[in-house]
């Protein structure tokens, strides 16, 4: 669920989940 790593950004979580991962 790193969805809800990006609160700001739920929408685009699955794209943005790639650079929290980073």
């Amino acid at each position: 669920m790193e969805e809800l790593r990006c609160p700001r950004c739920k929408t685009k979580t699955l794209r943005h989940q790639v650079n929290l991962s980073s």
